[in-house]
């Protein structure tokens, strides 16, 4: 099994990673920051807005990446948990993430890469 993963998935894979603790609050929280039924208030006619529908198909989806990503996380070896929770749960820089678990830059990027193989197999990014 090649490890190889291309640097845009790398990136997503990242990018879902960074906003994975801003979901949990947002699902967390239930409702705030949702569009509100503005028409009512100012005596229009109430007719449904798609900009609600996409809201709960957007909740949906966060819903379903939460979930992924925390079965991805249970099954991860308890050093690669580590760097997932320092670096991207916690938003620790990499120096100190890499300091905090003694590790090298090499190690780093190679605990990183086989991580990120990983979650990127679970999201379909990869097969």
């Amino acid at each position: 099994m090649s490890k190889k993963i291309d640097r845009s998935i790398i990136e997503k894979i990242e990018n879902i990673l960074i906003k994975y603790p801003f979901w949990i609050l947002r699902v967390e929280t239930g409702g705030l920051g949702s569009p509100s039924i503005y028409n009512m208030a100012s005596g229009q006619d109430y007719t449904v807005n798609s900009t609600v529908e996409d809201t709960a198909e957007y909740e949906e989806y966060i819903k379903q990446r939460i979930t992924l990503i925390e079965k991805v996380y249970d099954l991860l070896p308890k050093d690669e948990k580590k760097l997932i929770q320092l670096r991207y749960f916690e938003s620790i820089d990499v120096d100190d993430v890499m300091a905090e678990m003694n590790i090298c830059k090499t190690k780093y990027y190679k605990l990183r890469k086989n991580t990120f193989y990983k979650f990127a197999t679970a999201f379909g990014y990869i097969k």
